[in-house]
């Protein structure tokens, strides 16, 4: 009985005592991403979420290796829209980080976790084999997160504001952080298609968010801003003004000039690259990013 008597009276103290009542409270997801209003976008659909043909790759670097980071952010044009779907030249040491599960995969020339389906191929996979065969960088993890046909303020305090800062909490969980051996983070910005109407100091005050909000989730490395607003064959020089005075070249570098690249680099919708303006694009974003220097 007095076993008895003592077992209840460690229940009850277990029960509640603050440690245990602490650790009833749910804490926030930190991998929780807002996509309310994220469906069937211009060209396929929503983010893609298929890994089915894909293979696990490392889910860690290695120190003897020099590993690029490649995050990127922006709207469909970095995402998943190139007709034809071409898998990188160097596709053993080209890999890509799921935002949805944090797993490390290969890549077949679409990214999972960006919008539109994976039928379509993503220019920045071939912006990826220019670091490996321009002997850069040894390997490259892509983490992707673009959705199509959005707005700087949805990236800096909307829904989409979290994609980023999740994506570098999911690779810190695989212990790929900026501090690791002979590891480089990069942050592409390719976005400005749909701010029709945005002022130049809007734009510019809505990055500055993005970019402590990266920061704030641990990014440290050079963050590189296309000019890049070309909508229906018209550019946007309100927005091209604010993506060009972004750029100090202390943190944030010039990632080239993608609306010069008109005519058969874009599809009848005079928007979206085409099969031939996928591999154009991916090589001026490769120069502008080179320009930098070092490690680049």
């Amino acid at each position: 009985m007095r076993a008895l008597f003592l077992t209840f009276l460690t229940l009850t103290s277990l029960i509640f005592s603050p440690a245990v009542a602490q650790r009833g409270v749910s804490a926030p997801d930190p991998y929780t991403l807002d996509e309310t209003g994220i469906g069937p976008s211009n060209v396929g659909g929503g983010p893609s979420h298929n890994v089915g043909s894909l293979t696990l790759r490392s889910q860690t670097t290695n120190p003897a290796q020099r590993t690029l980071v490649l995050i990127i952010a922006g709207q469909s044009n970095a995402a998943n829209v190139v007709p034809t779907r071409v898998a990188p030249t160097n596709a053993s040491v080209i890999d890509q980080i799921n935002v949805y599960d944090g797993a490390i995969y290969s890549v077949r020339g679409d990214m999972v976790g960006c919008s539109n389906d994976d039928t379509h191929g993503n220019m920045n996979v071939q912006l990826a084999d220019k670091f490996i065969s321009g002997g850069q960088f040894d390997r490259v993890i892509i983490g992707d997160v673009s959705i199509s046909t959005t707005t700087i303020s949805q990236w800096s305090t909307g829904t989409l504001s979290t994609r980023v800062p999740v994506l570098l909490r999911r690779l810190a969980a695989r212990g790929i952080t900026p501090a690791s051996t002979n590891v480089t983070f990069a942050f592409l910005w390719q976005q400005g298609e749909s701010d029709t109407g945005t002022t130049q100091l809007a734009y510019q005050t809505g990055f500055g968010v993005v970019q402590s909000n990266i920061v704030a989730a641990g990014f440290s490395g050079r963050i590189f801003v296309a000019k890049e607003t070309l909508l229906s064959n018209t550019v946007n020089a309100t927005i091209q003004a604010a993506q060009v005075a972004l750029v100090n070249n202390i943190t944030i570098w010039s990632a080239g000039d993608l609306d010069a690249l008109t005519g058969a680099n874009r599809q009848g919708d005079g928007t979206h690259w085409s099969d031939t303006g996928a591999p154009n694009a991916a090589t001026a974003l490769y120069n502008a990013m080179h320009a930098s220097g070092t490690p680049y």
